[in-house]
């Protein structure tokens, strides 16, 4: 029996059989994952979500629901996106008395007093700082109150964001809810679409191929495969026609048997686009 080999990222593998797969696109968006992001609640163990939408398994994902998590997301950019909401919530904090005492007398403006006067007697207020009316011929620019204020609710707000409330992403549908959605594959890898090598100029655009040229990615990169691993073991190499070269390093909860298979690509677009397809796949061992 004549066995065809192909090597891949270095090594050579042996073509075992071929067979008609179920395919479905897949991408890291939370739609299409079952994570999502959510808002840390401090020392609480939960999280308040922060997606709304269909999750992959078709349940809705609603905003502001609390949920229960086992871990925390530290990592410096959760951290970052905690800082950058709880800053935006402190600054909305401490502008709402503000605005409500700005609000109130214009209200019953008509009744008691002319908006004339309540204007007049609002811009005093806000120009005056220790005594001295603002003014472009005043060189030294103090701050008022109020700014001194929202700056202290925009800081205190993004000192705890960063410290205790990280927003991060968390799986929300399968048996590890609760946990941090590390975006990594079942083998620790990140997971990658399909790429073909640099001299492959009828999948090579003119701009992928100067970016590639440029920044020295001028070989193959085979893409990740999400497969039942009872029927096809963690490394197993494939060929699917429409998509390329691909390594089973994933697996998932709702992918059962070995008419099955998830290829990842780098946007839900892209994934969309693929969508369901029925194709015969080289299967290499």
């Amino acid at each position: 029996m004549t066995w065809n080999w192909h090597r891949v990222e270095g090594r050579w593998y042996k073509k075992d059989h071929s067979t008609s797969i179920k395919l479905t696109g897949y991408s890291s968006d939370w739609r299409s994952c079952g994570w999502e992001w959510g808002l840390a609640t401090g020392p609480l163990p939960g999280y308040i979500s922060l997606c709304a939408g269909e999750r992959p398994s078709g349940s809705l994902a609603f905003p502001l629901v609390p949920k229960r998590r086992t871990e925390t997301d530290t990592r410096l950019r959760s951290r970052v996106f905690g800082a950058l909401l709880c800053s935006a919530i402190g600054a909305a904090v401490s502008l709402t008395p503000m605005v409500h005492k700005a609000v109130r007398p214009a209200v019953a403006a008509s009744s008691r007093k002319s908006v004339t006067h309540l204007m007049a007697k609002a811009k005093r207020k806000l120009e005056f700082t220790k005594g001295t009316p603002r003014s472009r011929n005043n060189p030294k620019k103090d701050f008022t109150k109020e700014e001194i204020i929202v700056g202290l609710g925009t800081l205190a707000g993004a000192t705890l964001g960063f410290t205790y409330f990280p927003v991060g992403r968390y799986w929300a549908d399968t048996s590890l809810a609760g946990k941090v959605y590390k975006g990594t594959t079942a083998t620790g890898d990140q997971p990658h679409q399909y790429r073909p090598p640099i001299y492959a100029l009828d999948r090579v655009g003119p701009i992928s191929f100067l970016t590639r040229l440029v920044t020295l990615q001028w070989g193959e990169k085979v893409g990740t495969v999400a497969a039942d691993t009872r029927h096809y073991p963690l490394g197993t190499v494939l060929y699917i026609p429409g998509y390329g070269w691909g390594k089973v390093n994933d697996r998932g909860g709702a992918i059962q048997g070995p008419n099955r298979l998830d290829l990842y690509f780098r946007s839900r677009k892209q994934a969309l686009k693929f969508g369901l397809q029925n194709q015969r796949v080289d299967v290499y061992r």
